[in-house]
């Protein structure tokens, strides 16, 4: 064992794994790993060099193999045999998961194989805290999935494999990425250990398996280096994180409620195109968590925006949609709904509430010394015509409501002309006195809300929007 230790760690191909684990940060915050090892070359390399690399830089962190076994092909047992011998020889728990499963007819079994793959690792490490599933994609193949992708229309943050990632609360870590199959075979057979040829990586009839053996050769053959290769989709995958993460950032900012998100023009304008899509993207996800549009409806909803049409897109999935006014774009979930109806406490000198995250309402008494004009922000009503608790409900308990001149009008047609977005007009929130609504927020005034009077008591709100 010590034998093997000492020349796994002098393997030039050790060094720039552990270069590249320590670059990426990919054993920051964990303290369990389990090793996908399924017999073939990439995974037993990976096994040995991580085992390797834990046992040198972080005894703390525990290891376990993991093998799936399939049952798609005979003689798959030997594959289930190298890798138990592998965990005995490196000292580690070994442990196996026999699928039993039927192909469902016209499906592709390499896709369907991977599913039902993940799903037993996740399964294995969903009770195990600060857990991470290794995998052993290398450079190679990264290359052939960005190849892959290309070919599909793929945009930045799908063209590469992410070296660690959050997957259901699981970390998938790859610390192969920065080497090639060559390099892995080769490291293999100099330290003499055994590993399983899946003979359907051979056959031409799968695409990846073409563009392994027919398009990768003639690409490293125009590079300087394969190590060039792997290491410019690294930096993709990196920019890719960074641009997430930056689009991400600004959703965040402009979320006014769980399932409702708002960005005013002008921080809109400054986004400029592509940011704009990647921001759209990620506010879509914000709004419905696990919901992810597709690119033809974003670029429809852009080009909505861009000509400014007074309409809003629902995805074909009927799960979000986008909307267009003067002062910003939304995004909010369909059929969103918004808290129950709150009291205001009006404690003095002031009160300061957080209306579902729309909103700040300020309100306060005073005695004005001249009358005071009401506007979309700010409104000021006779204290003493005031009858009940003051109350923030939702613009659906009111069908309809009289208007300061003394019309009466629908509720929903009032909202709409103060372009409110359809999918809000439910909830939107209504000041009331008790059961008597006084002010659509940011809108209109009904006759209830007497104007105040110089020298009278009175009571001043003012909203300011997110």
């Amino acid at each position: 064992m010590q034998t093997l230790y000492s020349q796994v760690i002098q393997c030039p191909l050790y060094a720039r794994v552990a270069q590249f684990i320590r670059d990426a940060g990919l054993l920051r915050g964990i303290r369990h790993i389990d090793l996908a090892l399924s017999g073939g070359a990439d995974s037993v390399c990976m096994t040995v060099l991580l085992w390797a690399f834990v046992k040198q830089n972080a005894p703390e962190i525990t290891l376990r193999a993991h093998h799936i076994r399939h049952h798609l092909r005979e003689g798959d047992d030997a594959d289930a045999r190298v890798s138990r011998d592998l965990a005995q020889l490196l000292g580690i728990p070994f442990i196996q998961t026999d699928l039993s499963w039927e192909r469902l007819p016209d499906s592709d079994v390499e896709a369907q194989a991977r599913e039902a793959r993940y799903e037993c690792f996740m399964k294995a490490l969903a009770e195990v805290d600060s857990a991470a599933l290794a995998l052993a994609h290398h450079g190679d193949e990264n290359l052939e999935t960005a190849l892959w992708r290309l070919g599909r229309g793929c945009g930045i943050d799908g063209l590469t494999l992410s070296s660690k990632r959050v997957q259901n609360g699981i970390t998938l870590i790859r610390p192969m990425l920065a080497v090639g199959k060559r390099d892995i075979c080769q490291t293999l057979t100099a330290l003499g250990i055994a590993w399983v040829e899946d003979p359907s990586n051979q056959s031409l009839k799968y695409r990846r398996n073409f563009i392994r053996h027919k398009v990768l050769p003639s690409l490293e053959q125009c590079a300087s280096s394969p190590e060039c290769l792997y290491r410019s989709l690294i930096n993709i995958g990196r920019d890719a994180v960074a641009v997430s993460a930056l689009s991400e950032c600004i959703a965040h900012e402009c979320m006014i409620y769980d399932g409702a998100w708002f960005c005013p023009r002008a921080c809109w304008v400054s986004l400029g195109e592509a940011a704009q899509s990647q921001v759209l993207r990620h506010a879509a996800r914000s709004v419905f968590a696990g919901h992810c549009p597709d690119a033809a409806f974003i670029a429809r909803a852009l080009e909505m925006i861009s000509a400014r049409k007074q309409s809003w897109r629902i995805a074909a999935d009927g799960c979000i949609a986008i909307g267009w006014s003067r002062d910003g774009i939304s995004v909010w979930r369909n059929n969103m709904n918004f808290e129950n109806r709150f009291a205001l406490k009006l404690d003095l000198p002031a009160t300061e509430v957080n209306v579902w995250n729309l909103c700040k309402l300020t309100c306060f008494k005073m005695v004005p010394e001249t009358p005071l004009k009401n506007t979309t922000s700010s409104i000021y009503i006779d204290a003493e015509t005031l009858c009940g608790e003051l109350m923030i409900r939702p613009a659906c308990e009111f069908p309809q409501l009289r208007t300061a001149t003394g019309n009466l009008c629908k509720t929903r047609e009032a909202l709409r002309s103060q372009g409110v977005p359809d999918a809000w007009r439910q909830n939107w929130p209504v000041l009331c006195a008790g059961n008597t609504p006084l002010w659509v927020l940011g809108g209109m005034r009904t006759l209830e809300a007497s104007p105040a009077r110089a020298g009278m008591p009175c009571l001043a709100v003012s909203v300011i929007w997110r």
